[in-house]
């Protein structure tokens, strides 16, 4: 099974910059990026040819009515085991990739699910280069985590004036999760006391990439180690005492004083 993906170019040097880049991209392997098996570019037809993800996009799941039955019911352990799949994805092509690329796009409909629930980054293939900066992409990757555990979106209409996601999670935490975290993830965690420790830090996690300043944010790298380590602890190998050294870890890892002037402000409001 396939999926093609058709492309409309009026753009000559759009065209060639991209067949330029789908010749690099082609060689790229790594299990959490979608491949590209093939490109064609004929006159008039022009498109990509990719690996089929059956179970489509992660915001299906998230935006799919809850009475429907196709809708998926993912939990914190689903949610976290997406997010460390996109990590590593992102993790090759920030600091592994032969040529770094920076995704430039990632959300929910860009995140592909195959038959056993691995996600797939997509869409990354207009990221190549430039001037731009792998931070970005950090706080497009916290977005994504705030954005699952609460099953809202940034463009949500109660974001309005200078509100908007982060700021309305980390107005909530750590105490009145509870008023933003979504229904679903809190039955799944009410009755655990080591869960509701990994959702407190899952979300710690999501805020420090979406931090204001960009050197406050963490590099993929250490989010990727810092959340396969909330994995352990979710699945019972680890201490509850664990999950505060993962973010105590992650904290060293950015600029050191606007990490505490942050930590500051956050623990003033």
């Amino acid at each position: 099974m396939i999926a093609i993906k058709t492309l409309n170019f009026q753009n000559e040097e759009a065209l060639k910059s991209l067949k330029r880049e789908c010749k690099l991209l082609g060689r790229i392997r790594h299990h959490n990026l979608i491949r590209i098996i093939d490109a064609f570019f004929y006159p008039d037809f022009k498109g990509l040819v990719l690996h089929f993800a059956c179970n489509g996009s992660l915001e299906k799941h998230l935006n799919t009515n809850r009475d429907d039955q196709d809708f998926s019911k993912l939990g914190l352990s689903e949610y976290l085991s997406i997010t460390i799949d996109v990590a590593h994805g992102m993790e090759y092509l920030h600091h592994d990739c032969p040529l770094q690329i920076v995704h430039c796009d990632s959300k929910p409909s860009n995140v592909l699910l195959d038959a056993n629930m691995t996600a797939l980054v997509t869409d990354f293939e207009y990221g190549l280069g430039g001037n731009v900066s792998t931070k970005g992409d950090v706080y497009s990757y916290g977005i994504l985590i705030l954005e699952m555990v609460t099953r809202k979106r940034p463009s949500d209409d109660i974001f309005v004036g200078d509100m908007n996601l982060p700021k309305w999670v980390s107005l909530a935490f750590p105490d009145r999760l509870a008023d933003v975290v979504d229904s679903e993830v809190l039955k799944d965690v009410n009755e655990n006391m080591e869960d509701n420790r990994c959702l407190v830090s899952f979300i710690h996690v999501g805020l420090l990439c979406t931090a204001e300043s960009p050197r406050e944010r963490p590099s993929m790298r250490d989010v990727s180690n810092v959340l396969e380590r909330l994995k352990t602890s979710l699945m019972g190998d680890a201490t509850a005492s664990n999950l505060t050294s993962t973010i105590s870890d992650l904290l060293r890892n950015t600029d050191p004083t606007e990490a505490l002037q942050s930590g500051s402000q956050s623990s003033t409001s």
